[in-house]
């Protein structure tokens, strides 16, 4: 019984501190958000320091390596056989006869390393095998190469950072009274460490109420007329104005159809008086071949009066 308690209260304590230390992470990531020039620039010549510590180690990896692999050949393949351990080249697709194989990095069915080869020769399965004794490599020139290039990604950011400002994609733009509207601003360098917290906005509380985050400005006219935005940069001193214009909304014109009020159940569809069957729909009296219904006035001769022209 007064194990299962000093358990429970073991896990109960372990509890508390996992709360605790993700509480304080969040905190710390939260802080982090703000990046200040002074900030900004202890980064810049701290990674300027892992830049040059990462490549002097790079180089140093690769003097390592061919040091270790002086006087050897690279092999890349297919692992043919275990016992004895036989490798086809990918790059040659020679076949080599490898001893000491523990020193090649194998994965599946793929071998690669570097081998010192004695000269000799063997024959498995028909095949012609140069004989070779796989060296052992420990320098790790990928792993020391990624870490510098890295660091230059970390550096190339945070010189960018530094130089960074926000502004409007535009110089004016129309509003509606009382309607919430989301205005755009953007950054010279779509990079990391940009938020809100690096740039600040000035505008007329009795024009405007007005909100922004890590992406918009929102804006909500409050009278008619025109206002000024003005992004103030920190980190650059660099400044970007909008003009706004805030107008009513104009009323929507309401299009209804046209009247169909002569169209009641009560007369019909539509008045067809004018239309008796008793009477031909269409009087053909005044279209008679008497009665010259073009007239011949209009003739080419005359038409065209050659004078004017």
């Amino acid at each position: 019984m007064k194990k299962a308690k000093k358990i429970q209260k073991f896990l109960c304590g372990l509890l508390i501190m996992v709360m605790v230390t993700t509480c304080f992470q969040m905190q710390t990531v939260h802080a982090e958000t703000h990046y200040t020039k002074a900030k900004l620039t202890k980064m810049i010549n701290t990674t300027k320091k892992e830049v040059t510590t990462a490549k002097k180690k790079w180089e140093s990896e690769k003097k390592k390596y061919q040091a270790q692999t002086k006087g050897t050949t690279a092999i890349y393949g297919n692992i043919i056989s275990i016992n004895p351990f036989i490798v086809k080249d990918s790059w040659t697709n020679s076949y080599y006869w490898v001893t000491d194989s523990k020193n090649l990095s194998c994965l599946i069915n793929v071998a690669t390393g570097s081998i010192k080869l004695t000269g000799a020769y063997k024959i498995y399965n028909g095949y012609t095998c140069a004989v070779g004794r796989a060296v052992k490599v420990t320098a790790n020139t990928a792993k020391c190469e990624r870490i510098y290039k890295e660091k230059v990604d970390k550096l190339n950011k945070l010189k960018k950072a530094i130089k960074n400002y926000a502004k409007f994609d535009t110089k004016s733009q129309t509003v509606y009274l009382g309607e919430k509207t989301k205005i755009y601003y953007e950054w010279r360098y779509s990079e990391e460490y940009n938020n809100k917290n690096n740039f600040k906005v000035s505008y007329d509380k009795k024009m405007v109420k007005l909100t922004y985050d890590d992406y918009y400005i929102y804006v909500t006219p409050l009278k008619e007329g025109k206002t000024k935005l003005t992004i103030s940069n920190e980190l650059v001193n660099k400044k970007s104005i909008l003009t706004l214009n805030m107008v009513k909304k104009p009323i929507e014109e309401n299009t209804e159809e046209d009247d169909d009020s002569d169209f009641t159940d009560d007369n019909g569809y539509g008045d067809d008086s004018s239309y008796d069957d008793d009477n031909s729909s269409v009087d053909d009296s005044d279209y008679s071949d008497d009665d010259n219904y073009f007239d011949d006035d209009y003739s080419d001769d005359e038409y065209y009066d050659d004078d004017t022209y």
